[in-house]
């Protein structure tokens, strides 16, 4: 039972900060009351001191010459004398060493406070990156995804009024396309994204925390140890070996005696326990690709025309960064094994720096593992079109009575290598071929896009 299992929740970590500023207004109380107590002490000691010199005074002395009682009364004043000076020996000890371990020991509290409270607040604001990135992506794809069915609606209406040909159908195409692209590119960063920011989190939830929390509970029982010995140095600085202060001594050695650093948080714990902080999830919203043509697959890349070249620039980039992150990773870590016996328990920029490595080779890992697979996926197969021109279903030509007499049933494109090459350029305007000798113009299709050709015995030209 510890800090970093039991105190993951936020209601542990307020708890855990009021903890803190108790103990602070512990450490305040008894520096004030410590230092009024050196002030009596002396003013006891002057006092007694006095009353000894006082004592010391006597009238026609020297009638008393070897008087029993003259030097009697002579040693009590002399033990009084001693007495006044090892109380104010003692007063001076509690102000140079209990008072002021008491100021340093305040100090590094408040000092430890800040910094709980500080790597606390860049934990949650971690974690609050992680969400607003994942949010902003969606955001951008959601705003893409509008785009493109806005560029696409406006090809199919340009298409409709204006046929297969025309600059103003070649400017809505080449928008249509440019939008469908920057839709799949936005899909796989979403894609990406998800599996980084989820490593990232994981890392800092189950990695972090709970070393932030460890060390903090080290740094407390450390305290309690100090603290434990600034109690003790009081008990030795007011036992003054009389009985009665003898009695209190033994009462406060006992009370200071119970204290066990192990043992201190116990009940804190079992009060303010939590269960562990929970993962967030990031999931893949299916909805974002519903009107996407089946193109778009949940946490799947996307691998076609329009991003081969991205994905395998993509994955260069990943893979050099990679190396980059690694060398760095090993190049740290003999310098944190060499300083690990001189590392202040405050400091943790060595651990957060090889957490950032850490964290920053699992993104680039995960992302290049993702990518990588895709393209082996795809093997030697050919690259699907990812920008789909075709009207499959949706429209049909219309054919001018006196010019175009047409077939029962559309001839299949795959017959004709020429056409393969047309298709495989949707960008090119494909010729209207005549047959002289029939008069005829055929027109063909294939998904949704419209093509005309000449019937003849022969193949196509």
């Amino acid at each position: 039972m510890g800090f970093s299992s039991s105190l993951q929740g936020q209601t542990s970590h307020e708890a855990l900060l009021g903890r803190q500023d108790a103990e602070i207004k512990l450490l305040e109380t008894m520096r004030r009351c410590l230092t009024t107590k050196v002030k009596s002490d002396r003013e006891y000691a002057s006092n007694i001191s006095a009353l000894s010199t006082l004592g010391k005074k006597v009238d026609r002395s020297e009638d008393l010459v070897g008087s029993l009682i003259a030097q009697s009364w002579r040693d009590i004043m002399e033990s009084i004398d001693q007495t006044a000076k090892l109380i104010k020996q003692q007063a001076d000890s509690m102000e140079n060493i209990v008072v002021e371990h008491i100021s340093c020991l305040h100090s590094e509290r408040r000092k430890a406070r800040k910094f709980y409270q500080e790597e606390q607040a860049w934990l949650n604001n971690q974690f609050q990156q992680l969400t607003d990135e994942v949010t902003r992506k969606k955001a951008e794809y959601q705003k893409n995804l509008e785009m493109y069915k806005l560029m696409r609606s406006r090809f199919e209406e340009h298409y409709v009024k204006s046929g297969r040909g025309g600059r103003k159908l070649d400017e809505v195409r080449e928008k249509y396309q440019k939008a469908c692209r920057k839709l799949h590119l936005t899909h796989n960063e979403y894609v990406l994204l998800l599996g980084a920011v989820t490593e990232c989190e994981h890392d800092l939830r189950t990695c972090y925390l709970p070393s932030l929390l460890q060390r903090q509970q080290a740094i407390h029982q450390d305290f309690v140890i100090a603290w434990k010995g600034i109690m003790q140095d009081v008990v030795k600085y007011t036992d003054f070996t009389n009985g009665k202060f003898q009695e209190i001594h033994t009462r406060m050695q006992k009370a200071v005696d119970t204290i066990k650093p192990i043992e201190e948080y116990r009940d804190f714990i079992g009060k303010h326990r939590t269960r562990p902080a929970s993962p967030i999830r990031f999931i893949f919203d299916e909805n974002l690709v519903d009107d996407t043509s089946g193109k778009l697959l949940p946490n799947k890349l996307t691998v076609d025309n329009l991003t081969i070249d991205w994905l395998r620039n993509r994955l260069t980039e990943l893979e050099t960064s990679l190396k980059t992150t690694q060398s760095s990773r090993q190049t740290a870590q003999p310098n944190t094994e060499n300083n690990c016996d001189t590392k202040s328990s405050l400091d943790y920029s060595q651990e957060r720096e090889e957490l950032r490595l850490r964290c920053q080779e699992r993104k680039l890992q995960r992302q290049a593992e993702v990518i990588r697979a895709a393209l082996n996926e795809l093997g030697c197969e050919e690259l699907p079109s990812g920008c789909d021109l075709s009207m499959e279903g949706s429209f049909t030509e219309p054919v001018n009575k006196t010019s175009v007499i047409t077939d029962n049933g559309f001839f299949t494109l795959r017959r004709n290598q020429k056409f393969m090459t047309i298709l495989k350029s949707p960008f090119k305007s494909l010729p209207v071929i005549h047959n002289e000798k029939k008069g005829l113009v055929r027109a063909g299709s294939e998904g949704s896009t419209v093509h005309r050709a000449v019937e003849s015995g022969s193949d196509v030209c």
